[in-house]
């Protein structure tokens, strides 16, 4: 199994930060890990503009540039330096690249756009865009804010691949799929996770050539681990069964049943 982690460690960032500049290749030209001084001017001043390259990214609002910036592998890089809400659950649910919705959705916070973005009439969510919106929206409750301050969200989405051969013989096709693992934490405490990989069929899949398989994501056991912290009372549990998302109800009503029993 092949996974690549997206969201990377503090000393991978380090790497990663100094070549934002060089998705500036189409406004300003050129690329360098570190910007050699400018005619005239300090090493110092050429960090400067480095810096101000950087800002420019980070309040990026127009698609047209962002597609500009965003080609190849730095569309990712590119996402998470967005804070247009609008546009970053725009990408969530139009952009074709699952990396890049990932860390589109990953960056909003405004409750209305991720309702939009988890938005369904009944059921429970099913791909990784739909859940993490769903327990981005549940970490947002006034009840889970309060007994769970500062509670802080990491998805990482890699991908797996099987192989397949149509005929003996023949040459084999590689099927992706993809492993999501989600972590809901409180400075060093780990409060909840969950990991979810694609579940591959035994024989040849229908449709070989659709070389992608999702993974099929349900975070309610997920919302039950972070509702069984002794932070939460059984008060808080019949008021979470009242939620209009599907899986905080389920995750309550879970726990409320669990209780029950206890007390028989």
């Amino acid at each position: 199994m092949i996974k690549t982690i997206i969201k990377g460690t503090q000393q991978q960032q380090a790497v990663i930060l100094p070549c934002i500049a060089c998705l500036l290749t189409t406004i300003w030209g050129g690329c360098t890990s570190k910007s050699p001084p400018l005619p005239g001017g300090s090493e110092e001043t050429s960090n400067q503009v480095v810096l101000s390259k950087k800002f420019y990214i980070r309040e990026m609002t127009d698609k047209v540039l962002l597609a500009k910036l965003s080609k190849g592998n730095n569309a990712e890089v590119a996402t998470r330096m967005l804070t247009n809400q609008a546009l970053l659950a725009a990408i969530a649910v139009e952009d074709e690249d699952r990396y890049v919705r990932v860390a589109a959705v990953e960056k909003v916070t405004d409750k209305s756009l991720l309702a939009k973005i988890a938005g369904r009439e009944h059921g429970f969510a099913t791909n990784a865009i739909v859940a993490t919106a769903t327990i981005r929206l549940g970490l947002e409750n006034p009840i889970v804010r309060l007994r769970i301050p500062n509670a802080e969200f990491d998805i990482y989405d890699g991908s797996t691949h099987q192989l397949y051969s149509l005929h003996p013989g023949w040459p084999t096709i590689s099927v992706e799929g993809e492993y999501i693992e989600i972590t809901v934490t409180q400075g060093s405490r780990t409060l909840a996770e969950d990991i979810w990989e694609t579940d591959y069929p035994k024989s040849v899949p229908e449709s070989p050539y659709k070389l992608f398989i999702p993974a099929e994501v349900n975070s309610i056991h997920l919302m039950k681990q972070l509702f069984s912290q002794p932070e939460f009372t059984r008060e808080d549990l019949f008021d979470l069964e009242k939620s209009p998302i599907p899986e905080v109800q389920a995750a309550a009503l879970m726990l409320i049943v669990k209780g029950n029993e206890l007390f028989k």
